[in-house]
C-alpha cells in the first residue's frame, strides 16, 4: 500500500451534489502515503511517514488495523487531514452558506499480498 489514487467524481447533471467530491481536476490528483517507520503490535500498526496530496508533501502518522487473510494481510483505517495543509481551499458556495469543512476524514482499505510482506 505505497499509494492510492484519488479519483474525482464528475456529473454532467447540474445538481448541488456533483461539486462536493472534487471541485476541479488538479494537475496531480494522487494521494500517496509513504511509510518511513512502522511499529507493529498484535493486529495494529502505527506508521509515520510522508503524506502527499496534490503534489504537496507533509509529515503524517497513520493508525492501521491489520487482519490476516488467506492471500496476505488486510489493512484498514482512518486518517484526519486538513485541506489547507496541502494548499487546498475548502469549497464554499452560495455566499458562504454551503461549505465543506477544512478537516476531512479519509478512510482506507487495502490488501498486502503475502509476497510483499517481509520481516
Amino acid at each position: 500500500m505505497s499509494g492510492a489514487r484519488l479519483t474525482c467524481w464528475h456529473s454532467e447533471a447540474p445538481t448541488a451534489w456533483n461539486f462536493i467530491p472534487c471541485r476541479q481536476p488538479r494537475a496531480d490528483p494522487e494521494l500517496r502515503f509513504t511509510a518511513e517507520k512502522v511499529l507493529v503490535e498484535d493486529h495494529h500498526a502505527h506508521l509515520t511517514g510522508a503524506l502527499t496530496i496534490g503534489g504537496q508533501t507533509r509529515p503524517a502518522s497513520v493508525e492501521v488495523d491489520l487482519e490476516p487473510a488467506a492471500d496476505g494481510l488486510h489493512a484498514h483505517g482512518v486518517v484526519q487531514i486538513r485541506q489547507t495543509d496541502f494548499g487546498i481551499k475548502p469549497y464554499s458556495a452560495l455566499m458562504g452558506m454551503l461549505k465543506v469543512a477544512d478537516q476531512l476524514e479519509v478512510a482506507f482499505d487495502g490488501r498486502l499480498p503475502s509476497g510483499a510482506i517481509s520481516t
